[in-house]
């Protein structure tokens, strides 16, 4: 099961995500919540999600800062920005950030169900690849060990005669 925080200074979004949206059909697990960005880096750290629905403006330190940091300590972790307002600066934030969506309040249940099971799937399409490129990895560094054992063995033949 994936994990998700909700990090949002609105105690009705959170608790409408909370309540509306069906975190089973995704196979997620909500593990947290936070009322600002910097409640949210302190339960990213502790709880390491991979996923993370954040407001962009929050007091002490918004959300754009708050993935920035997350990001450092979980460079896999997606996010999913909410925000009340039509600020082209945050959004082209998030998108330098590489964010699943931006998303505007007050936004459709029915959307945001779709987009959480979307972005579960990715999640874990994106979390396979990384442990298929990691099993090459390891074979590969095997045969390059196999290989290079190959070379002493044959040099040592025949230059130790």
């Amino acid at each position: 099961m994936l994990k998700a925080i909700i990090v949002d200074d609105e105690y009705m979004t959170r608790k409408g995500l909370l309540e509306y949206i069906d975190w089973k059909a995704a196979a997620i697990q909500v593990v947290g919540e936070a009322t600002d960005g910097i409640e949210g880096i302190e339960l990213a750290e502790r709880v390491k999600p991979d996923l993370a629905i954040c407001d962009v403006r929050m007091p002490r330190l918004d959300g754009i800062q708050m993935a920035k940091e997350i990001r450092k300590k979980l460079p896999n972790c997606s996010v999913i920005f909410l925000s009340g307002y039509s600020d082209t600066e945050y959004l082209k934030s998030a998108i330098k950030l590489k964010a699943t969506d931006y998303i505007e309040k007050p936004f459709n249940l029915t959307e945001f169900q779709e987009l959480i099971v979307k972005t579960a799937q990715a999640i874990r399409v994106d979390r396979q690849r990384r442990v298929e490129e990691q099993r090459r990895t390891i074979k590969l560094q095997k045969g390059m060990l196999y290989f290079k054992n190959s070379i002493v063995s044959l040099t040592r033949r025949f230059f130790i005669v």
